[in-house]
């Protein structure tokens, strides 16, 4: 066994090791993200015309990924005893965060739709839920957007509005000050986000086993922290409220977890697909059927209660704002570049045998896919029937759930849309879910230069080659 100063020293040398080298690449990163603001319409990866900073900003993400890696293997393989809380922790996360809340958003630039949607209610007075940014096209922030979404009418939640309407309220047509905004909100529901996950780190049996290296590799996550911080993604909001309903449901405090599950419906709509997991383990929690009955019409209380809340400013339209949901197509939109690693064999077979050409080609495909999920949903909560018990394995439902819906459901994957997958993954029961989690980080990071399912496949092949070394090497 060893002792405590050799735990701690080989901790300290894990931490700086990815501490080190990634805060000079983010500091990489942060000078690249300048070098074209003065053309911030061409400013970002998808448009961006210098190939040359393209591929500064691939090594940049590439050698991000692989300290990252070398961190998990830190956490999970070497069993390292992960006591990375206190100081050292947090300071790692400033030390992070510093280069990405100063830089350019040259990622995701869907914080400049945020911005608009809240000036089309704010300075036009008109409902984002009903017009499209095509209305006001001689806007000056108008030519920040990208492409999809100018046609369209705002397709999250009321609270994603009601927020853009307030960003808008305190920063007005101050573009870098609204910006600024999102990043700060996104940092402080970050900090939100490690206290609540911290939570799970303390002995509990009622806990699901999230030790230390669990919460730095959520904190220190690349994913996280550039969709989180560098683009301020509306993901992150989802991610951290999802994951608090999860913890008050944990703590049986059914109103809360009611609450703040209907949130985040009511702010990006897909969180609906987590339901029968918390369903299945409420009813396993209770040693009798009334307690649990109770408690989901405790959570359905506090649900109607948020419901009704975010309908009231919209209260002219409430009726049709209820309906949104079930209008919501997901998949409407097929792009073969973005389509999930899962779909790719399926889009090529069809593609290849002509299928799509078929008057119903594309509904056969939409059948297909939609089988898929079906299939796997069913596997992942049929194969607990039986099982006792425990907060892990809820949580690594909600993970495999959320994992179909990104890869059966949606057919246009972003590497934000995996924050919340990811977050869940980090709390499962098994370490090859946990390895999931963090593969999946690494290729949705890589995704921007080398799309989801090429990435998927370099991941893939990294990881056994590295497997074989090291069998070889034993």
């Amino acid at each position: 066994m060893e002792d405590l100063a050799q735990r701690r020293a080989k901790i300290f040398s894990a931490s700086n090791a990815y501490l080190l080298p990634t805060f000079l690449l983010l500091l990489a990163f942060l000078f690249g993200s300048y070098l074209h603001v003065s053309e911030p319409t061409q400013n970002d990866f998808e448009r961006l015309r210098d190939a040359r900073l393209l591929v500064f900003f691939f090594l940049c993400f590439l050698g991000w990924c692989c300290c990252y890696a070398a961190l998990a293997d830190a956490a999970f393989l070497r069993r390292h005893p992960a006591d990375w809380r206190g100081a050292r922790m947090y300071i790692g996360l400033a030390v992070l965060v510093f280069p990405l809340l100063l830089s350019f958003p040259v990622g995701s630039r869907d914080v400049f739709a945020y911005a608009f949607y809240g000036k089309m209610w704010g300075h036009y007075g008109v409902d984002p839920f009903f017009h499209a940014p095509t209305e006001f096209q001689e806007d000056a922030w108008y030519p920040l957007l990208q492409a999809w979404w100018k046609e369209g009418a705002a397709g999250y939640g009321p609270f994603f509005l009601l927020q853009t309407r307030l960003v808008y309220a305190l920063c007005g047509d101050n573009l870098i000050a609204t910006v600024a905004t999102y990043k700060l909100l996104n940092l402080a529901l970050l900090c939100a986000g490690v206290v609540g996950l911290s939570v799970l780190t303390r002995d509990n049996v009622d806990q699901p086993r999230f030790g230390h290296d669990g919460l730095v590799l959520w904190a220190w996550s690349p994913l996280i922290l550039f969709e989180g911080i560098a683009s301020a993604h509306n993901d992150l909001t989802v991610a951290v409220t999802l994951v608090a309903a999860f913890l008050f449901w944990l703590r049986r405090r059914w109103w809360i977890s009611g609450c703040l599950w209907a949130f985040t419906f009511w702010y990006k709509w897909y969180t609906v697909i987590v339901l029968p997991a918390f369903l299945l383990w409420s009813l396993k929690r209770e040693p009798a059927w009334s307690p649990a009955f109770v408690g989901l019409l405790r959570a359905v209380a506090g649900a109607l209660l948020v419901t009704t809340c975010a309908l009231l400013p919209f209260a002219q339209n409430a009726s049709t704002i209820l309906l949104k949901p079930l209008g919501v197509k997901v998949g409407q939109a097929l792009f073969p570049t973005e389509l999930p690693p899962t779909l790719w064999p399926i889009f090529y077979l069809y593609l290849e045998s002509g299928w799509f050409d078929l008057q119903r080609g594309r509904e056969l495909f939409e059948i297909t896919r939609y089988s898929f999920a079906a299939f796997c949903f069913a596997w992942v909560l049929l194969r607990r029937w039986n099982d006792a018990y425990a907060p892990n394995r809820a949580a690594e439902d909600c993970f495999y759930l959320l994992l179909i819906f990104n890869g059966f459901i949606t057919t246009v994957l972003w590497p934000w849309h995996l924050m919340a997958t990811c977050t869940f993954g980090l709390l499962s029961e098994t370490d090859a879910s946990r390895w999931i989690a963090v593969a999946l980080m690494i290729v949705g990071m890589l995704s921007y230069f080398l799309t989801f399912s090429i990435a998927a496949l370099a991941v893939l092949l990294a990881t056994a080659a590295l497997a074989f070394l090291r069998r070889r090497r034993t």
